[in-house]
């Protein structure tokens, strides 16, 4: 995932900070989503 956002914010540099599910960039951080399907949630993510 943090791959496919990458290329969907060219010409950055993204730093990814793994403890607080971010990026420093607020247009890339805008692109990570928690919302899963049902039957495919994650119980340790949900915030």
């Amino acid at each position: 995932m943090l791959g496919t956002i990458a290329q969907r914010v060219p010409g950055k540099r993204l730093v990814w900070d793994a403890a607080k599910l971010r990026f420093d960039d607020p247009s890339a951080t805008a692109l990570v989503r928690r919302h899963y399907r049902k039957g495919w949630e994650i119980d340790a993510l949900r915030a």
